[in-house]
């Protein structure tokens, strides 16, 4: 992952800027930053993938909103332009959304996958980011270490994490009586 400087940009970039970037990697703004990585290897994808239709299982099935991998959210008082891995909106925040439009709800759920590329953005300046716009609940995935890490919002604003590692079913705080088996996550 390489952060460009605001002094090489010569300026804090925004929603036009975001969107006249290509397609050939994955690039985010956040503050006014550009990020950029490489595209994600099969391992990300296979492990988002797995949560994805995980979450997707329980959560729509019983109609409690959606699951989003992979799309835009866009923060402008923020000058933050992101493309989390998942995002899960309980349904009155899903119907704030325009299907035909970028995502500029705050989700109920984040969930990033961390790369090589970008562990250090997603578990520092995401993690601040995701706090600061009041993200109920944030996973942070390590593939590498087969561990999730589950940040809940508290009352004063901030994160309380706890990791859960493979030898045991992960229960989210968000999504209680679902029991997520991190071996079938992270096979």
């Amino acid at each position: 992952m390489v952060a460009v400087p605001e002094s090489v940009m010569r300026r804090r970039l925004t929603l036009a800027d975001y969107e006249a970037l290509p397609d050939d990697a994955d690039y985010e703004i956040i503050d006014g930053v550009l990020y950029v990585a490489p595209r994600p290897r099969p391992r990300h994808q296979a492990v988002a993938g797995q949560l994805v239709h995980i979450l997707i299982a329980h959560v729509e099935a019983a109609g409690q909103g959606k699951v989003i991998p992979d799309a835009d959210l866009i923060i402008d008082e923020r000058n933050a332009y992101v493309s989390p891995d998942i995002m899960y909106f309980a349904g009155d925040r899903f119907a704030r959304i325009d299907p035909n439009e970028m995502i500029r709800i705050i989700p109920d759920l984040i969930v990033e996958v961390l790369s090589p590329a970008t562990d250090r953005r997603d578990l520092l300046v995401k993690r601040s980011l995701y706090e600061q716009l009041g993200v109920p609940h944030y996973w942070i995935v390590d593939a590498e270490r087969s561990t999730i890490r589950e940040c809940v919002l508290g009352p004063g604003g901030a994160y309380a994490e706890r990791a859960v590692s493979i030898d045991q079913p992960f229960e989210p705080a968000r999504f209680p009586g679902l029991q997520i088996d991190l071996r079938r996550v992270f096979a």
